[in-house]
């Protein structure tokens, strides 16, 4: 009887152990993790090392997150994918997702679109929702896997009923484009409105759109300035140049174009190549900002740059007059052919009224 108590003494001996191990694990992680939302990210990263060692899984997880942003370390993708790999070889989805990303964007590895694709279904597979819309995207791009409109459908919809917003919006560009089921721009509309609803910029931009033309929905401009303000002060460059279309043209709101330069601008500072153009009309015009054609001509340049052809057709206005730029009418001839054969007829226009054919 001594005999059986003593190892019965030893288990319980040995399971408190493992308790009290257990419990001072989290303990630390909740601290490190307290430590790391405070942004001390120099003593987040120095518990977080102790607890990844010892093979605690959260704590090596936060810790490749920390090397792969650079928080309070220099980054270091390969030390982010080192432990990412640990944990996605456990079988935690984030962490299966994580290295997919890895593996997509080149980071810390090589670029493996197949690889990429691998683990995002092993995450997806279990039900990781933000690694079901990316597989969905996988498919529908036909990225490490061959393109698959039916199958991306599938995933997008899966993402989207756990209440995913990027998976809501992108199964409602399925829906109303009719990519992989029934064209059907009501069912869009209602989950761009959810995905909207939960601060997806993308989806409020598309809502604004559909509003704005009265696509699926009765035309409403002020809904579509309300959606289309959302999502521009999230900074969406999409929906700042919209914005600033309905203030340059007043629709649904008051002509105001300084209003309309200032969302211009905003874009603009993001390289849209509409916004820029836009934005060049006005310094030309000297409509809400102080006229300036050699901003508009700098503006309308850098359009041209990123293929944006309608600026090639006022860039060309501005060469042959001599407004901002030295006067070359050469030049303006040819980007008026440019402009014209990749389709602007109003190339053609600013061709026969400057007498560019002359």
């Amino acid at each position: 009887m001594r005999r059986k108590f003593g190892v019965l003494r030893i288990l319980l001996m040995a399971i408190m152990v493992l308790s009290v191990t257990a419990c001072t694990t989290q303990a630390d992680f909740k601290s490190a993790e307290k430590a790391y939302d405070k942004n001390d990210y120099q003593t987040a990263l120095r518990q977080l090392k102790v607890l990844a060692d010892k093979g605690d899984v959260k704590g090596q997880l936060l810790l490749g997150s920390m090397y792969y942003e650079g928080q309070g370390t220099s980054q270091d993708y390969k030390e982010a994918i080192k432990w990412f790999r640990k944990v996605a070889e456990k079988g935690v989805p984030e962490a299966q997702r994580n290295l997919g990303w890895a593996y997509l964007d080149g980071k810390g590895v090589p670029k493996d679109t197949k690889t990429a694709f691998e683990w995002f279904r092993k995450s997806a597979e279990q039900g990781y929702a933000k690694a079901q819309d990316e597989l969905g995207v996988m498919y529908s791009n036909g990225e490490g896997v061959p393109q698959d409109i039916t199958e991306a459908t599938k995933w997008f919809r899966k993402a989207a009923e756990q209440g995913n917003a990027s998976g809501q919006y992108n199964l409602g560009v399925q829906y109303q484009y009719g990519k992989g089921v029934t064209q059907d721009v009501k069912e869009a509309i209602r989950w761009y409105q959810m995905a909207a609803e939960q601060g997806y910029a993308l989806a409020q931009n598309r809502l604004g759109q559909l509003y704005g033309e009265g696509e699926g929905i009765p035309k409403d401009l002020k809904e579509a300035e309300k959606w289309y303000r959302k999502a521009a002060e999230q900074g969406d460059a999409g929906s700042q140049v919209n914005l600033g279309m309905m203030f340059r043209n007043g629709d649904g709101v008051l002509e105001d174009n300084k209003e309309a330069a200032k969302w211009f601008t905003k874009a603009a500072a993001q390289d849209s190549p509409e916004a820029m153009a836009n934005l060049a009309m006005l310094y030309a015009e000297g409509a809400g900002v102080s006229q300036n054609y050699s901003e508009a001509a700098k503006l309308f340049s850098a359009a041209v740059d990123k293929k944006f052809v309608p600026a090639t057709c006022y860039l060309a206005q501005l060469y042959a007059n001599g407004w901002g730029v030295p006067q070359d009418r050469e030049k303006a001839r040819k980007l008026c052919q440019e402009g014209y054969k990749a389709g602007e007829e109003f190339c053609k226009q600013i061709f026969d009224s400057n007498g560019l054919g002359n």
